[in-house]
């Protein structure tokens, strides 16, 4: 699945918990995704400020949010495999 894919998938699975109220479970699944959720909208839903959460909630379902998310991951991921990997060239 390409990052496209991804991106959709994970904005309308955000989409679809929103719609059923499920805050906390919103930001477990970025969690799960290891894209960490905007800290405005983990600060409002341990204050209980649902308000505010909702505010900041589009960026969840915003494609474009997940698509640049999960391109940096996989670029650290990227650098952090070739680290891995120079560091074990230099200690054979």
């Amino acid at each position: 699945m390409n990052f496209h894919e991804q991106a959709m998938r994970h904005s309308s699975a955000c989409l679809a918990l929103l719609n059923e109220g499920r805050l906390k479970e919103v930001l477990r699944y970025c969690s799960l995704q290891h894209v960490e959720p905007p800290q405005c909208m983990a600060a409002a839903v341990q204050a209980h400020q649902e308000q505010d959460f909702c505010a900041h909630s589009e960026q969840l379902c915003d494609y474009g949010w997940w698509l640049k998310r999960l391109r940096i991951l996989a670029k650290r991921d990227a650098e952090k495999q070739r680290f891995k990997f120079q560091f074990q060239a230099a200690h054979i």
